[in-house]
């Protein structure tokens, strides 16, 4: 078991489209991010319902518990057995160790149906005493709302970044690359499962509690199939088993048979509409229609960094404790919900994904959270017989700067209103037009732009008729 980083995957989950809407510059998407029809074309996995969770136990032999990495404590609770060395607090992985000699590298098999974002292979089958152990090759599935799952050491790899893959896939087989070569267990099986995109495994890591596998065509639940209970401490209520709790070595039957593995997707929601939003100084508001049967919702957001001309996180992952990498998880019940922390003047893009029993729906496409002025105050609107002065009250502009206005005068003539004649003024709250008509009737009105480029409301129309000679 191995504490790494893993690459980057922003860009890729919930198959979301890209941005439709220009800020600065528009950001190109990550390289690698498949489209659902490059993805999904030949594969049976809905394309409109491309996830489920991973709750499948990804190996069909018997298999023995190995290291069990606790994502609070290190190496599991003081009195485990699970035999977890090194420190691993703040993630939690699974490794599962191979017992039959006759198959050495039995078939690793997706835990939930998703998209798989990365498939490497490694160039050698372990690492030499001295070397830098790794991952070796392994894949990582997206199953939708940031969760993904992690499979290590394989001997090989049988899918694709942008492979469609489902519970009855094989994903490839259980080895034991890039681990040391002086490993007593030469084959064996790495699972992880991440929240938040899998980013970071200090960060994101998350326990799993339950495992299901097949036995005469039913499913059954690890580790509860083991028929061991543990006991609450403070109530003595039985508990179910958990995987921190199993001792080391111990021997899961988990048999062959994959007849009670879904054979494709659930029918989870379809893509999300896109949330209206709305943008204040260091906040903005999301809301959206509530999707039938949801337990839950994830907003994404990510800011725009101008010096890498790219979306990324928020914030430093690293920062665990008021870090949430971009991904905030909204009660089911809700259609509403404020996003805080923002820095100001900045520029924010959000997306929303549904979770229902099924699992998630693919994400909404993105939204901008671009900082935008208010509308100015109006003070005061003069006519004189050859020229019309607008003055008004600067407008918030929520962290950003001013660069200017955008005024706009209209006048009435017998056939009607005439079109709108705009002129961009410096950052003076105020603006005289002139070569009026003497006697004649005009509207006006002023925006504001700010430093990033994005205009504000237009004030509210003002009257007045200019004075006679």
């Amino acid at each position: 078991m191995q504490v790494r980083r893993l690459p980057r995957v922003f860009g890729v989950f919930g198959l979301a489209a890209l941005l439709t809407i220009t800020v600065m510059q528009a950001p190109v998407p990550r390289r690698g991010t498949p489209t659902p029809a490059v993805a999904l074309a030949a594969a049976a996995v809905s394309t409109t319902h491309p996830y489920s969770d991973p709750v499948w136990f990804p190996l069909h032999v018997p298999v023995r518990v190995g290291c069990i990495g606790d994502h609070v404590n290190n190496n599991g609770p003081s009195t485990g057995t699970n035999n977890c060395a090194g420190d691993h607090r703040g993630y939690f992985a699974m490794n599962f160790n191979i017992t039959d000699p006759a198959n050495p590298h039995p078939y690793v098999y997706a835990a939930g149906a998703g998209i798989v974002i990365q498939a490497t292979r490694a160039s050698s089958a372990c690492v030499p005493t001295g070397g830098r152990t790794g991952g070796g090759s392994e894949v990582v599935i997206d199953h939708g709302g940031g969760i993904v799952s992690v499979y290590q050491h394989l001997y090989s790899v049988s899918v694709r970044v942008g492979s469609a893959v489902a519970p009855r896939t094989a994903i490839g087989r259980a080895g034991s690359t890039g681990a040391p070569c002086q490993r007593t267990v030469k084959s064996y099986l790495d699972f992880q499962v991440h929240r938040n995109g899998g980013q970071y495994l200090t960060a994101t890591s998350t326990a799993i509690n339950t495992l299901r596998g097949c036995a005469g065509g039913s499913a059954v639940n690890w580790p509860a199939a083991l028929g061991r209970s543990v006991y609450a401490q403070a109530m003595g209520s039985p508990l179910p088993a958990r995987w921190v709790d199993v001792p080391y070595l111990t021997l899961l039957n988990t048999p062959s048979g994959r007849s009670c593995l879904p054979a494709g997707t659930p029918a989870t929601p379809g893509r999300m509409a896109a949330p209206r939003t709305s943008r204040a100084t260091t906040s903005a508001g999301l809301a959206w229609t509530p999707v039938r049967g949801a337990n839950r919702y994830e907003a994404q957001i990510e800011i725009w960094r101008p010096s890498t001309h790219s979306w990324d996180a928020p914030c430093s992952p690293y920062i665990t404790s008021s870090c949430s990498v971009g991904y905030y998880p909204i009660a089911g019940s809700a259609s509403r919900y404020t996003l805080r922390g923002l820095l100001a003047g900045r520029s924010y893009r959000v997306r929303l994904s549904a979770h229902t029993a099924a699992g998630w729906s693919i994400a909404s496409s993105w939204r901008s959270l671009i900082p935008r002025p208010s509308a100015p105050v109006y003070h005061r609107l003069r006519g004189y017989a050859h020229h019309v002065v607008l003055i008004w009250t600067a407008p918030s502009l929520h962290g950003t700067k001013l660069s200017g206005y955008q005024v706009a005068i209209s006048r009435k003539t017998r056939s009607g209103w005439t079109r709108w004649s705009y002129t961009t003024t410096g950052r003076t709250p105020s603006h005289t037009w002139t070569h009026t008509r003497a006697g004649a009737r005009y509207r006006v009105t002023v925006r504001a732009r700010t430093n990033t480029g994005v205009y504000g409301p237009w004030m509210a129309r003002h009257y007045r008729t200019t004075a006679r000679h």
